[in-house]
């Protein structure tokens, strides 16, 4: 039960230290722009936010098939529609 609540307070299933947080940002101010890349934090976290419905009642997350590949995994479809919706979202 311990391990589950400290799991939970250090953000879940990802360890991130304070130099991984400094070279994220360093990466967003100088990469080569465009789309995360599949399998990083930032793709996971657009894909788990962003693809899926806004509705009046709220956000209503995608709940199909991911297209992979392999099927059923996050790939660059699913992040391409998360970015778009990202950035509808922030349009409005």
């Amino acid at each position: 039960r311990c391990a589950a609540i400290a799991l939970k307070a250090r953000g879940g299933e990802y360890e991130i230290s304070d130099a991984d947080i400094q070279d994220f940002y360093g990466k967003l101010l100088t990469g080569p722009g465009g789309e995360p890349a599949k399998g990083t934090v930032l793709s996971e976290l657009i894909v788990k936010f962003f693809h899926g419905e806004f509705l009046p009642s709220g956000f209503r997350r995608y709940s199909g098939q991911w297209k992979g590949p392999p099927p059923g995994t996050i790939g660059q479809y699913d992040i391409e529609v998360g970015v778009m919706c990202l950035k509808e979202q922030m349009e409005k």
